[in-house]
């Protein structure tokens, strides 16, 4: 009987995986300052156990600003990156590719856990100790009605999401992650860039440009071009949403080219 493809080696640039299951990045939202707990351990390695080759680190963000909630993961700083490598060590160890996925939140930030009834966080609503922060997107332009108004990004704070972005790419391959994944989906800020409803921008980054902003930022983001000059820093790539449904908007039906 032959074998099926799913359980078949597959090389990519260089990094062989020993079968083609790969688990997706699951947030849990239980970080402590951004830092991964046991609970990440035990929920990490029952998959690298039970054999998939691929086993990806949750969304995690790369600034405090662009977390979704108080729980979210991040790395953006020595006590996160080390954390972060002990998971890595052990989904390595136990035969899986550690992967990770770094993201930013944009104007979806600030709110409380799913768990914990979600939404933003309020003034009346707010937990003790848990305040809530500032979000940034491309434009002032709330997620929903009932949201707080998000900061418009300056030029200043794109370099300075650009850096973060490269710096946590630098600390995921040095805490042992072979696979880092750009979150570029479900409407967080890389996404927002892309849509004419949450980017309101005139300048090179917005309309002036159809398209511009994605390929800054991918550009940018690059493990191949903002970490170490290494092999592995090549398995990089961007998760973007992809489907389209009918009646969608399109960016060449809002941004023509010029």
């Amino acid at each position: 009987m032959s074998q099926l493809t799913l359980f078949k080696p597959l090389t990519l640039r260089g990094l062989t995986l020993k079968n083609r299951i790969v688990v997706s990045p699951m947030c849990q939202y239980v970080a402590v300052d951004g830092v991964a707990q046991d609970w990440h351990l035990a929920h990490l390695a029952r998959f690298a156990i039970g054999g998939a080759g691929v086993v990806f680190v949750e969304a995690t963000a790369v600034e405090p600003r662009g977390r979704i909630t108080h729980g979210d993961l991040g790395l953006w700083n020595v006590a996160q990156q080390a954390a972060l490598a002990r998971i890595a060590s052990m989904i390595k160890g136990l035969g899986a590719i550690p992967a990770i996925q770094l993201a930013h939140a944009g104007r979806k930030a600030s709110t409380h856990r799913p768990f914990e009834g979600g939404g933003p966080i309020l003034p009346d609503n707010a937990k003790p100790g848990e305040p809530a922060w500032a979000a940034l997107a491309p434009s002032a332009v709330p997620f929903a009605p009932t949201w707080p108004t998000p900061e418009a990004a300056t030029l200043d704070d794109i370099a300075a999401i650009k850096a973060a972005f490269a710096a946590s790419a630098k600390r995921a391959l040095a805490a042992g992650f072979e696979i880092i994944e750009i979150h570029c989906a479900h409407g967080y800020l890389l996404t927002e860039f892309l849509s004419p409803i949450s980017n309101q921008r005139d300048d090179a980054y917005g309309r002036a440009w159809a398209g511009g902003c994605v390929c800054r930022w991918r550009w940018s983001t690059r493990c191949a071009k903002s970490g170490p000059t290494s092999g592995r820093c090549l398995r990089g790539f961007p998760r973007w949403t992809g489907p389209r449904a009918a009646g969608t908007w399109r960016i060449a039906s809002y941004w023509p080219a010029r």
